[in-house]
């Protein structure tokens, strides 16, 4: 009797059967043995034989399979013996014919390959008769050789043509591969011999050209020559030698030479050796003859220089040419020659002499240039020099030292100096007429005769006036005192003034200049100076600077500034200024423009600097609102990036940045008070844009780019950012690929998609699309193994293999 149990993956198992074995095969295995039929997910019966040898159970123990997810509870005595681990595998009839069948094509294929090799035509380098042998080869000495201008390309397997410089080839290939006169180089590609050259008119490789012969460049000739106006010849440093037909080096100065052509540029064959013509000089650095540097050319070493002429230094990191002491340039010959003497006619003061200037002063010499002194010297012919004519107090004769006519002076005879006359003075450069009262002055001997310089000002004595008709001094009328028109008799500060038609008048102020203070005539106030409305004053001076007494203080009106000397008319804005005391009230001067105070704006109506409208007050035009205000709808109001908070508009606040009711954010940006912090909205994060600004960008979904977690959608719970793409949190979720959304992974034996072998959390997806691994009957812990026999010792699982051993041979055949 056989007990037969069943075995879910859900529930307990029962015995579903009991019958006898009828199987004649095995029968010493069938005593005591028991047939377990487990359904498996795929809900097909797996059937099983046990013998009971081994181990015996007591009822009811549970016994777990560890390789699936199966458990059953055994309902009666369990006996097992050494084959209970190893599966009965038996075949039906068809499935041994199909073997079969499988041999025999098998044998046939393997003759039919046989026949087919014993036919074929000999390959490369293997024996051949006759003209068998592969495309573009030939038999030659019983052998298939590639016919000429080919080669064996192992890669391909047949013969090719041969390869052109510049293409690729094999350097594991010891066949030629490359054209005539051309070889496989290292790096791969196919060059020419190192005596020959590619001419790109044929492909082919070229003997290098001998000199003289017509060339397109360099490579194409022998060495040492180059392609020097498209003929193979040395280069331009080096000649032919005949004699030992090679290039040489040009001489350089000194260096042995026979002809002219053995030297460097502009260096001649001079008595068998290189040298630099009169004119030059050998530059060490170039290693040629270059022409010597001219007059006021730079240099380094007075050799470089003409003939006569040295290296000066002219700077600190400068020097040039000049001619020698003594010397100077013709710049007809090209040569430094003696400067000219004294008379000498010239073209330029550096042909005279030192102290000599080649001058036209037809007035002092009666010729056109000519070297001569200055006008303010004299030629000394003893020592041929211009010595100074004699200045104020220098010494002086009448035979010997003249003084300097020109400023004044004339030759003392009392003291033998040069001295002004009695009408001048010396003003420490030439004399000048002695000063009037009223003029400027540094000491009294400026001043004529009864006056002295008192305050900088040339003034007659005490009871002195200044006579225009004498110009003298002579003793003053006082006040109102009766005088002569036009003899100027008056005090100082007063005139002669006559109010009828009579010869005679008064001594009255100057009304232009002066007042009368009660005293004397006494100057106008100035700006700034102290003042008042009484009778005697002090008055301010209204006529010639155009002020007035404000507050006991000579000031200008207020439609006016002083400039220094009066008076004048504020700047208005827009207008060039200098200081902001020139600019209309209410504004300064910046960048020498008058322009409107931070809170003003410019009325164009009144030209007047206007303060700032505010806040929510009506206007024409933005220029009348203040900063972060624009004239929106005919009223100041805050721009799109402020708001207003009371007197001002600030900015709205960025990204992070603590907000409230009355405190908002920068809603250009996208952002908006959450939690009392500025920030994006949940379906958005805050971004940097390639210009480098930021603002709130909508979040990025699966597959899209990204540079952070926060940048993606669900980023919380099942999104990251992963090699900068949005994708699904590998740890905790897969890809759905119907919806595109993260799923979480799926627990044991839950429903997936074999296909996809990724919704599974620790297991993968079997066959029955249920995650959890292949279904297993092997008993584990709880049962001990009972032999160390190999299941495939038994006999129809080696069978088995031995017919899968057949086809693998002839599958190798």
């Amino acid at each position: 009797m056989r007990r037969l149990y069943a075995f879910s993956n859900r529930n307990p198992p029962l015995p579903i059967q009991t019958y006898d074995d009828d199987d004649d095969d095995d029968d010493d295995d069938i005593e005591n043995t028991r047939i377990i039929r487990y359904s498996n997910n795929n809900n097909n019966n797996v059937v099983r034989k046990e013998n009971k040898t081994i181990v015996r159970k007591t009822m009811n123990n549970i016994i777990e399979n560890p390789n699936t997810d199966y458990n059953y509870t055994e309902t009666d005595n369990v006996y097992l013996n050494e084959t209970a681990r190893c599966p009965y595998i038996r075949f039906p009839w068809w499935l041994w014919l199909l073997l079969a069948l499988g041999l025999l094509g098998l044998l046939g294929l393997t003759l039919g390959l046989g026949l087919g090799l014993g036919l074929r035509k000999p390959s490369f380098n293997t024996r051949c008769t006759g003209n068998n042998c592969p495309a573009n080869s030939q038999c030659i000495n019983n052998r298939c050789e590639c016919n000429s201008g080919y080669f064996y390309d192992y890669s391909i397997s047949s013969c090719a043509t041969y390869l052109h410089v510049g293409m690729t080839c094999s350097t594991s290939n010891t066949n030629q591969q490359c054209i005539t006169n051309a070889y496989c180089a290292s790096n791969g590609y196919c060059i020419c011999d190192s005596n020959y050259f590619l001419d790109q008119n044929t492909g082919a490789c070229t003997s290098l050209l001998a000199r003289y012969v017509p060339c397109a460049n360099d490579d194409q000739c022998q060495t040492p020559f180059v392609c020097k106006v498209n003929l193979c010849d040395c280069n331009q440093t080096s000649y032919y030698d005949s004699g030992s037909n090679t290039c040489k080096r040009l001489g350089y100065v000194n260096d042995p030479c026979s002809a002219n052509s053995q030297c460097v540029r502009s260096a001649n064959c001079s008595t068998t050796t290189c040298q630099c013509p009169s004119d030059h000089y050998f530059d060490t650095t170039e290693y040629q003859c270059v022409r010597k540097e001219s007059i006021g050319e730079t240099c380094t070493l007075s050799y470089q220089c003409i003939t006569n002429a040295n290296c000066t230094s002219v700077s600190p990191f400068s020097n040039q040419c000049e001619c020698n002491a003594g010397l100077y340039y013709d710049t007809t010959t090209g040569t430094c020659i003696t400067q000219l003497t004294y008379g000498t006619i010239c073209t330029s003061t550096s042909q005279c002499i030192d102290n000599l200037l080649c001058l036209d002063d037809p007035i002092v010499t009666g010729v056109t240039f000519q070297c001569i002194c200055l006008t303010t010297q004299y030629y000394l012919t003893t020592n041929q020099t211009c010595i100074s004519l004699g200045t104020y107090g220098d010494a002086c004769n009448t035979g010997g030292r003249p003084c300097e006519t020109r400023y004044g002076l004339s030759c003392s005879i009392s003291t033998a100096t040069c001295q002004c006359s009695s009408i001048d003075y010396w003003n420490d450069s030439y004399c000048v007429a002695l000063l009037y009262p009223g003029q400027t002055c540094t000491s009294s001997s400026q001043c004529i005769n009864d006056s002295s310089c008192t305050s900088s000002i040339c003034q007659c004595n005490t009871n002195y006036y200044y006579s225009k008709l004498t110009g003298q001094c002579s003793y003053q009328l006082s006040y109102s005192s009766t005088c002569t028109l036009g003899n100027y008799q008056c005090l100082n500060n007063t005139s002669c003034y006559d109010l009828t038609t009579s010869s005679t008048g008064t001594c009255t102020c100057d009304s232009t200049y002066y007042y009368y203070d009660g005293t004397s005539c006494t100057a106008y106030a100035t700006y700034g100076a102290t003042c008042a409305a009484a009778t005697y004053g002090p008055i301010c001076d209204s006529v010639a600077r155009s002020l007035q007494c404000i507050g006991s203080q000579c000031n200008c009106s207020s439609t006016t500034y002083y400039n220094s000397s009066s008076c004048v008319s504020y700047t208005h804005v827009g207008f060039s200024c200098t200081t902001s005391s020139q600019c209309v009230t209410n504004s300064n001067c910046s960048s020498g423009i008058c322009t409107c105070l931070s809170t003003y704006y410019f009325d164009t109506t009144t030209g007047n600097c206007v303060t700032l409208l505010t806040y929510g007050q009506a206007c024409t035009s933005s220029v009348q609102c203040p900063t972060n205000m624009l004239c929106t709808s005919s009223q100041c109001l805050c721009t799109s990036t402020t708001y207003y908070s009371s007197p001002n508009c600030v900015s709205r606040i960025s990204y992070g940045g603590t907000c409230s009711l009355t405190v908002l954010c920068d809603t250009t940006l996208g952002l908006v008070c959450t939690s009392s912090v500025c920030q994006c909205n949940s379906a958005q994060y805050w971004s940097r844009l390639s210009n480098g600004t930021q603002i709130c960008a909508n979040l990025r979904t699966l597959g899209q780019s990204c540079t952070a977690s926060a940048d993606c959608t669900n980023s919380a719970t099942s999104v990251t950012c992963t090699s900068s793409i949005c994708e699904c949190d590998s740890n905790a979720y897969y890809l759905d690929q119907a919806t595109v959304t993260c799923q979480h992974l799926k627990a044991l034996g839950v429903a997936c998609t074999a296909t996809y072998n990724f919704e599974c959390a620790s297991f993968n997806c079997n066959a029955s699309n249920v995650c959890g691994t292949a279904i297993s009957s092997t008993i584990t812990s709880n049962v001990a193994q009972a032999s160390s026999e190999p299941c495939l010792s038994r006999p129809h699982n080696t069978m088995f293999l031995r017919m899968i051993g057949i086809y693998l041979f002839f599958f190798e055949l």
